[in-house]
């Protein structure tokens, strides 16, 4: 995904845990109901080398609204190409290993830590 766009994604209801990788990786769980819709950002962070990205859940009232609300606005939808898939696909051993890398570490943070989707 690139500045100033966004993208939809559905997804069937229940427990689902979402990845973002740059520099490294980093998640957002989720108790997704169905017939709902959910919105995130992706927020950026220092990182070592380049930036790295984090996902936040957008809640009513909560400190991503405004931001969400803009973009729902002003940002242009991106879906899936030829091109983004085959970058995963090409990708995929580095992915895998940011998840091996980043995943524990944060599992093993405390839950009230952990960016978390959930009904308002």
């Amino acid at each position: 995904m690139a500045n100033k766009t966004k993208v939809a994604y559905e997804v069937d209801p229940g427990r689902r845990l979402f990845m973002v990788v740059s520099e490294s990786a980093d998640y957002m769980s989720g108790g997704l109901a169905p017939n709902r819709t959910y919105y995130a950002l992706v927020t950026p962070r220092f990182g070592i080398v380049r930036e790295r990205f984090s996902l936040a859940p957008v809640n009513k009232g909560g400190k991503y609204m405004q931001d969400a609300q803009n973009c729902l606005k002003d940002c242009r939808l991106v879906e899936n190409t030829q091109e983004s898939e085959g970058w995963a696909r090409e990708n995929m051993t580095d992915i895998r290993a940011k998840h091996s890398e980043n995943y524990s570490r944060w599992n093993q943070k405390p839950s009230n830590e952990k960016p978390h989707l959930a009904r308002d």
